[in-house]
């Protein structure tokens, strides 16, 4: 009976693994919601605090005990299949259609932004709905936020973002 039950264990688990789609994308769902509202994790545990590092990972196949550099490698990689669909929609978002790292800056969640950075994902997508990358998003609120505690906070995202290779379209446009 041990055995059978083991084996019937094993058999399911390698099933599971076989047909587990990675990364998969419908894990995201919500995601912009995850990030918006600093959703906390169901389970806070280790380096998963908020709701958005758990369906990243889980997006990406993330096993729990997985190195750094393997969870960045993964995360990087379910970002760049599922980037078209990390967009937001949101009244208090200010971008049609925009790209998630936009719409974090726009929350001004840290957390997010520092992940993201750290993940190595790409910051340099030009939504099509504004024609700008994330760096001219922030230069653009760097600008309408002159003179005022604002444009400190922007001024910290653009360094953050420039330092980390982020770029203007128009550079984008000239390196094509």
């Amino acid at each position: 009976m041990r055995l059978s039950i083991l084996t019937a264990s094993l058999l399911f688990s390698s099933f599971v693994s076989a047909t587990e789609t990675c990364p998969d994308p419908l894990k995201l769902k919500n995601i912009c919601m995850m990030v918006g509202n600093r959703m906390p994790a169901p389970k806070p545990h280790g380096e998963i605090v908020y709701r958005y590092q758990l369906a990243l990972r889980e997006a990406a196949c993330v096993a729990e005990n997985e190195v750094p550099s393997k969870v960045s490698e993964k995360v990087r990689l379910a970002w760049q299949a599922s980037e078209n669909l990390l967009v937001c929609n949101s009244v208090q978002f200010d971008v049609m259609a925009g790209n998630l790292l936009k719409f974090a800056v726009s929350k001004k969640n840290d957390d997010f932004i520092d992940d993201v950075i750290g993940w190595g994902v790409n910051l340099n997508r030009i939504d099509p709905s504004d024609q700008r990358t994330v760096l001219d998003y922030i230069k653009f609120h760097i600008d309408r936020n002159k003179g005022n505690e604002l444009e400190g906070k922007f001024e910290i995202y653009y360094n953050q973002f420039r330092k980390a290779g982020a770029k203007h379209s128009s550079e984008l446009e000239t390196s094509r």
